[in-house]
């Protein structure tokens, strides 16, 4: 489970759509199944599904990453609450050794 810990901006609260995808974003950091010391990994893209709002604070973010050896990776993230899952989160990432 996640949620913000800034302010969406100072003086305005993010709406649930606003929150969601800022959390959504971090599933390349969450799923990401290499190690940093030796791999450099940016993501390039995020996908957004939502099929129902996600209205509470906190988000539940299971992910997992598939990688190439020809440099790039698939980060896949469920986006859900208590009253289960809502949507999907799809990143692609571009990988290099350093």
């Amino acid at each position: 489970m996640a949620r913000p810990r800034l302010p969406w901006r100072e003086g305005e609260e993010a709406g649930s759509f606003c929150r969601v995808a800022l959390l959504a974003n971090s599933g390349g950091g969450i799923g990401l199944s290499v190690v940093l010391e030796k791999v450099f990994a940016i993501n390039v893209d995020l996908t957004l599904t939502l099929w129902r709002e996600l209205p509470g604070e906190w988000v539940f973010i299971p992910s997992r990453t598939a990688a190439s050896t020809a440099g790039s990776g698939l980060v896949e993230s469920l986006l859900g609450d208590t009253g289960g899952i809502g949507g999907l989160a799809l990143q692609t990432m571009l990988m290099s050794t350093r």
